[in-house]
């Protein structure tokens, strides 16, 4: 799934996403993941594979494109993917 955010959006996607892997084709964003003491800034190429539950935000740096996938998915999409690509869908938010 491809998300857009403009400067300074902010967006919430959210518990379990434990297996996705986050992947920046244009801009920069800034990654935050409860648990993870770290940040992480993607720029054009990066790719950020989440790998615990804990909420996880991404804020737009600068006009920012990228893509939200499951990692070794290959054929149908898992229920959090469904459940989470129809959250964004109908009722996308971003806090700015």
């Amino acid at each position: 799934m491809e998300l857009l955010l403009n400067k300074r959006e902010i967006l919430d996607l959210g518990l379990n996403l434990h297996g996705f892997s986050i992947v920046c084709r244009e801009g920069r964003c800034w990654i935050t993941q409860a648990g993870d003491s770290r940040d992480h800034i993607l720029r054009v190429g990066d790719r950020f594979v989440v790998n615990s539950n804990g909420q996880l935000i991404i804020t737009a740096i600068e006009p920012c494109r990228f893509m939200l996938n499951e990692v070794g998915i290959k054929k149908q999409p898992s229920w959090l993917a469904k459940t989470l690509y129809a959250a964004l869908k109908g009722n996308a938010t971003a806090i700015s």
